[in-house]
């Protein structure tokens, strides 16, 4: 919850403030990680849905796509 909030604003500032496009994109690879991990333990443990953690790592993966992007568009290393 906390760690997606942060992303977000981050991201939100990014838009406007393209410095920060490469913490974003670190974030969201982070949270790429995490939430396959999570289904990965969801999936070992026999139980319980996974199309959220899913979900999450997709709509990640789209930021990242789309601030890598960004960043060649705007020269931002």
């Amino acid at each position: 919850g906390l760690f997606e909030f942060v992303t977000g604003f981050v991201g939100i500032r990014a838009a406007k403030k393209h410095s920060l496009l490469k913490p974003y994109v670190y974030l969201c690879a982070f949270m790429v990680v995490v939430n396959l991990a999570e289904t990965a333990h969801t999936f070992m443990n026999g139980g319980g849905s996974v199309y959220m953690y899913l979900v999450y790592a997709a709509t990640a993966f789209a930021g990242i796509v789309f601030a890598s992007r960004a960043m060649k568009n705007e020269g931002v290393n």
